[in-house]
Formats: structure tokens, sequence, C-alpha cells
């Protein structure tokens, strides 16, 4: 219970930005943190008493969206090119990656998850961790698989200058 409060309090303070879920030829979209919070998130900075962890997407697959679950609390959802930023409790954690791909011959929106991709995490106070999630799209299936994979910071710093942070659902938004 402790965690989920202390990861709710950083989806507040990296804000909003309007955005609506789909753009004119049906591709995933989330909303999109402002420059100023996507700057400041791109400054890589540690946090006292907490572990930093940036999951990040560079790849540009249209039409697949992954849902993110930290020990069972949904965070919100990854499209290409993104990323979220999020400070946790140090401790064991599990980080869960579950694939919704858009169909577009159904109804326009997205199915459920049909695979999870878990990674296990020991987080330590004061450190930051980069995990990646590897995308891989079949047009002939509709569906794609992403993997979670922990990454070296020099990797990492390179590819979430690409991306873009995602705004995260307050704990209001529930």
């Amino acid at each position: 219970m402790k965690l989920q409060l202390s990861a709710i309090c950083i989806f507040l303070f990296w804000g909003f930005a309007s955005c609506q879920p789909f753009d004119k030829d049906g591709m995933a979209y989330e909303p999109i943190a402002s420059i100023e919070f996507d700057t400041k998130a791109k400054s890589f900075s540690k946090v006292n008493d907490k572990a930093v962890v940036y999951i990040f997407r560079e790849d540009i697959k249209p039409g697949l969206k992954s849902r993110i679950t930290l020990d069972k609390w949904i965070i919100g959802y990854t499209i290409a090119r993104s990323y979220m930023r999020l400070e946790i409790n140090p401790g064991n954690h599990e980080i869960i990656s579950s694939l919704e791909s858009w169909n577009p011959t159904g109804n326009g929106s997205f199915s459920k998850p049909r695979a999870e991709f878990k990674l296990k995490l020991t987080a330590v106070a004061n450190e930051i961790y980069f995990i990646k999630q590897y995308a891989a799209f079949s047009i002939r299936a509709f569906d794609g698989r992403l993997d979670l994979e922990l990454v070296s910071e020099g990797e990492a710093r390179n590819s979430i200058r690409l991306c873009r942070l995602l705004a995260l659902p307050s704990s209001n938004d529930k």
C-alpha cells in the first residue's frame, strides 16, 4: 500500500497535456506531458530515499499499446517513442508489460491484453534504473509482443532523448 501512494504522488507532479486516444488513422495515443516536464525528466536526477525507474519504448510501431503494471497496480500505458518516469520505494518489485493491440477491423478499440512480460527489480534508494521495451509487430495478425530488459544508462539516455514523457493518471482518475 505504501508503494502505491508514493508512485501516485509522482504522477501528480509530472502534469498532463490534452490528447485524443486515437488519431484520424486509428493509431494509439496516450496523454503526453508538457515540454517542461519532459525536459526535467530528461535531466535524469536521483531522488533521496527513492529509486527512479525509467520505462521506455524507442520503436516507431503504431497501434501497439502496452499497459505497465508495478506490483499489481496499473501505472499507465506506453506507446511508440514514449517513456515514463517513476519514483518507487527501495525493495523488490515486479514490473509487467501487457500488450494491447489495435483492431482496425473491429470497433476501433484496443483488445484485452494477450500476453504479459515480467521483469523483477530489486530497487536501491538513490539509484536510477532503465527498462527498455522491445516491440515486435505483426501486421497480418494485428498483434505483437513487448519484452522488458534492464539496460545500461548510456544506451537508455540516448534513446529516451528521442522519446516523449507520458502524462500518467493521478489517483483521482481511478
